[in-house]
Formats: structure tokens, C-alpha cells, sequence
């Protein structure tokens, strides 16, 4: 009901969007659909994306507004038949979107330190901030048994960990302790596109005490995810 119901708000005063609208309300759309079943955010998805071809130009958005519709065209490149609008008339407004969202800075937390070199301890090689080459993410920790052969690139989607540190930013302030929105979608986006996600909540890091509960807690997670099982269903 609450779905219908926005739909058909959208439909009436979609045409009336600014840039600012079109980027919140399709980032939300996507958000909306880690929750909805699959069928449910088509509508909503193809009238404000509608608008978002007739807008076209990537100086009518700001960064957050191009990093935010970098995630929406990652959405429609990775469940497609949930997009029903054509997108190949804003192709210069798709490569300005992910120029900006994967410039965005990221700074890596002490905490975040603490993992990566637990996980280097455990004899497991890691790639700190490694970019995930589909969608452009920055994935906190791309963890592999061994190193990647001399000369050799690994590739992001293969065989191995995308370990995410959530600390509280990650979380909604309350005591639920719910993922963001944001966390939300990166979490589906990287698992549809095949990495083994791991998530480090940082209230669970905290409990450990000492270097080998940490590392003990670290095999249990990596141990519940299978990289094979993920990227054969990507």
C-alpha cells in the first residue's frame, strides 16, 4: 500500500522535480528495494527516471547528487529488469557519476587498521581500500588466502573475502542498531555482483579480548561465508 501510494505521488509531480529530487528520490527507490520484493519499486523507479533523462546534464547535480545516481545506474546494471526506462541517452551523465563517486575520499579508521592487521597476522593477504572494478565501490578489506601471483592482478569478483569494518556510522542512532541505508545497499550491491561479504560490526570487535579472540572471531566469520558459493551466484 505504502508503495502504491508513492507511486502514485511520484506520477503527479514527478515532472516538477529538480536534480536534487530526481538523485534523492531514485537513491531511495534503491534503498527501498533491499527491502521490497522485487516487483514492488519498478513503478516509482521508471517515473523518476523518466525525468532523469529529460534533466540529462551532469552540471545540474552536485557531487553527493552524482555519487547518489552512481548507485542508482549500479542498481539498473545489476537487476535490470527492475528498470524499465532507457538509460543509454545519458551515458555522459553515467561516466561524470562514477568519476565523482569513486574520487570521494576514504580514510580508514584505526579500528578498521586494527582488523586488516589481524587478518595479515592470520596469514591471509589483504588489500586495504581495495575499488571494486564493477561498481566502483571502495571495499574496506579484500582478504585472499595468498597473494596474487608476480605480475598478476586480482580481480575483485573472484575467490576471497570483501570484509566491510561497520563502525557506528554504518548504523542507525538508535539502539536497534539497524543498518543505514547506505550500508544497506552497498551490502546488496557487492553481494549481487559476487563477492563473499563479510561485515565487522564494531560492537562485536569490541568484545574481543586480546589478539586471539580477535583472530578467532575473524575464522568464524570468514569460515559462515563461502567466496565459491557467492561469486557462482553473481
Amino acid at each position: 500500500g505504502v508503495m502504491r501510494g508513492l507511486e502514485g505521488r511520484a506520477e503527479a509531480v514527478v515532472s516538477t522535480f529538480n536534480a536534487q529530487n530526481v538523485a534523492n528520490t531514485l537513491w531511495a527507490a534503491c534503498v527501498l528495494s533491499t527491502l521490497c520484493v522485487a516487483e514492488d519499486a519498478s513503478p516509482l523507479v521508471h517515473a523518476v527516471a523518466t525525468r532523469l533523462v529529460s534533466l540529462g546534464e551532469a552540471d545540474m547535480f552536485n557531487t553527493a547528487h552524482l555519487c547518489q545516481l552512481h548507485q542508482f545506474f549500479v542498481f539498473c546494471s545489476v537487476e535490470g529488469e527492475r528498470c524499465v526506462v532507457a538509460l543509454d541517452d545519458v551515458r555522459s551523465l553515467r561516466d561524470a557519476c562514477r568519476l565523482a563517486f569513486v574520487c570521494s575520499k576514504t580514510a580508514p579508521s584505526a579500528v578498521q587498521q586494527e582488523v586488516s592487521e589481524t587478518l595479515r597476522r592470520m596469514g591471509l593477504s589483504v588489500e586495504d581500500e581495495a575499488r571494486c572494478p564493477k561498481s566502483g565501490y571502495s571495499i574496506d578489506m579484500l582478504v585472499h588466502h595468498s597473494a596474487p601471483a608476480v605480475g598478476g592482478e586480482r580481480s575483485c569478483g573472484g575467490e576471497g573475502w570483501a570484509v566491510e569494518f561497520d563502525g557506528p556510522s554504518h548504523f542507525l542512532a538508535s539502539s536497534s542498531r539497524a543498518p543505514t541505508g547506505a550500508t544497506l545497499l552497498k551490502r546488496r550491491q557487492l553481494q549481487l555482483l559476487g563477492h563473499a561479504l563479510v561485515s565487522v560490526p564494531y560492537w562485536e570487535w569490541a568484545a574481543c579480548k586480546g589478539a586471539g579472540e580477535r583472530e578467532q572471531y575473524l575464522r568464524s566469520k570468514l569460515g559462515a561465508c563461502s567466496p565459491s558459493a557467492a561469486h557462482a551466484n553473481a
